[in-house]
């Protein structure tokens, strides 16, 4: 039953980040439509191939604004990269979280049979 629950968080914050990415792939159209693209429709394809960092270049951008395309790359390279990140610690929390949660317990233990070498050495030297 825990791995079904695991599967299902990893699978639920999947789905939470791909939302997220088409949120901001909509923000990023709002403005191209607002300033400088005639439709919606090719200001969503322009965010999204520019997002994604594919950019096929059919739809271009006028001089003025040429530059937010690779703008938008650059931050659709960072929040896949934060995205792959979260993943990776949501994951990594399921894998170890029972080793993580006795971890301060081994600490303590190797520090404790740490202290009694020490003081039998220091016993042992005087």
């Amino acid at each position: 039953m825990r791995v079904f629950r695991c599967a299902t968080l990893v699978m639920q914050t999947t789905i939470a980040v791909i939302v997220l990415h088409g949120i901001v792939i909509l923000l990023w159209a709002g403005g191209y439509r607002c300033l400088c693209l005639p439709s919606w429709e090719s200001a969503f394809y322009f965010s999204a191939s520019s997002y994604a960092t594919v950019g096929y270049g059919d739809v271009i951008l006028p001089a003025k604004w040429r530059l937010l395309g690779p703008l938008e790359s650059m931050v659709g390279m960072l929040m896949a990269g934060v995205s792959i990140g979260l993943l990776f610690a949501a994951v990594t929390h399921l894998v170890d979280g029972e080793s993580a949660k006795r971890l301060p317990l081994h600490a303590e233990s190797a520090n404790a049979d740490h202290d009694r070498h020490s003081a039998s050495n220091v016993a042992l030297s005087l």
